[in-house]
């Protein structure tokens, strides 16, 4: 499945870069990147060149750093601004499975 308005880039077995937009349409590219991860391992999402995420994509992220099972937490790393301002006010800042750098 492709679609341009979504891309995810690995970056090493435990790292991928996420870019364009994480909505509803997309997050089972998402879904099914994951489920391909080692199951060993702290697995990391650079938000770098992530320019939008919703309520799906939000979803899918807490889904899977909680299937993590002591393997985590989920790091999502280089998160830009506007995204960071959105995962305080949903508070992930303070999920235990979840980790913003």
């Amino acid at each position: 499945m492709n679609d341009p308005t979504f891309r995810i880039t690995p970056v090493d077995s435990l790292t991928l870069r996420l870019g364009g937009e994480l909505d509803m349409s997309t997050v089972q590219i998402l879904r099914d990147a994951l489920q391909a991860i080692p199951a060993e391992g702290r697995v990391t999402l650079d938000f770098s060149e992530l320019a939008f995420l919703d309520s799906s994509g939000l979803n899918e992220l807490a889904r899977y750093a909680g299937s993590l099972n002591g393997q985590g937490p989920l790091i999502l790393a280089n998160v830009p601004t506007r995204l960071a301002s959105l995962l305080e006010i949903v508070s992930f800042d303070k999920l235990e499975t979840i980790e913003i750098r």
